[in-house]
């Protein structure tokens, strides 16, 4: 009977926030359900608990949410502190009886200030879920680690045991060779700040405003006159960029491009040629 609430699907990123709280309460009375929470919805996190969760909030604690979801990977600009953030969400869920699943795998890509964990703030009832695929470029692997409140994480570990989740001991060597090393995400976290700031200069040669994110390593661009397919297709046609039309994120993504910075320095370097830097 559990329902899965993502605002990131087509049906539901289409309601006004309104909408959106509406549907929270319509589905809270009649079932037990699991809400993600993304940025771009373009509300803080903060925000979201304030408007959404607490309105939403029972005095039955074995009914209705289970789990909150946190999910920071900057496809929006962020807004307010990613501490303050954290901190509220942990509180939020030790006084609800929610849990808390943090998903921290861009957590090394932040630019103007430390790496931060939920963890930092609270252990109880707080789960922070890593990955190596951003961290250490090892997507194909699928190989991370949760870690948390240790009747949560005691609990996940021995449900994995019996659904045939186990990592190949191959996956699992490399996996703690990548974390037991921090020197190789200080080179890729280099590289990605340089390939940012490259494409901000790009974009600044062409008459564009680009910022650097607080975190990860994607731009998040306002588009002049609002109109983000046709500096998709000149964009495409004038230096053979591709960019991501802020459409595909939604309804709140409309007037912006996402370009992500993984092309490789000869790409970079062939973009910056076209773009007469």
């Amino acid at each position: 009977n559990n329902q899965i609430l993502d605002f990131k699907t087509s049906h539901n990123l289409k309601l006004n926030k309104k909408e959106k709280i509406s549907r929270l309460n319509n589905l809270y009375k009649n079932n037990q359900f699991t809400l993600f929470l993304k940025e771009y919805n373009n509300l803080s996190p903060k925000v979201f608990i304030n408007k959404a969760l607490i309105r939403i909030k029972t005095n039955k604690p074995n009914e209705g949410l289970k789990m909150l979801e946190k999910i920071s990977n900057g496809d929006f600009k962020s807004t307010g502190s990613q501490s303050e953030d954290l901190e509220a969400i942990a509180e939020w869920g030790k006084e609800n009886g929610v849990v808390v699943l943090s998903d921290e795998c861009y957590v090394e890509f932040v630019w103007k200030s430390d790496p931060e964990s939920i963890l930092q703030k609270s252990a109880k009832g707080v789960i922070a879920v890593h990955s190596l695929s951003k961290r250490s470029n090892l997507a194909g692997m699928r190989v991370g680690f949760y870690a948390g409140d240790e009747e949560i994480v005691g609990y996940l570990r021995e449900v994995r045991k019996h659904q045939g989740f186990m990592i190949p001991g191959p996956a699992q060597v490399a996996g703690i060779a990548a974390l037991s090393d921090q020197n190789h995400v200080e080179v890729q976290k280099g590289l990605y700040f340089e390939r940012l700031s490259r494409l901000i200069t790009i974009f600044k040669t062409l008459g564009i405003e680009a910022v650097m994110p607080e975190g990860s390593f994607y731009l998040w661009i306002d588009v002049p006159a609002n109109d983000e397919w046709k500096l998709v297709e000149t964009l495409a046609k004038n230096l053979g960029m591709v960019v991501t039309p802020g459409e595909f994120f939604g309804e709140k993504g409309k007037g912006n491009i996402r370009v992500a910075a993984v092309a490789t320095e000869d790409r970079i370097q062939l973009l910056e040629q076209r773009a007469g830097v």
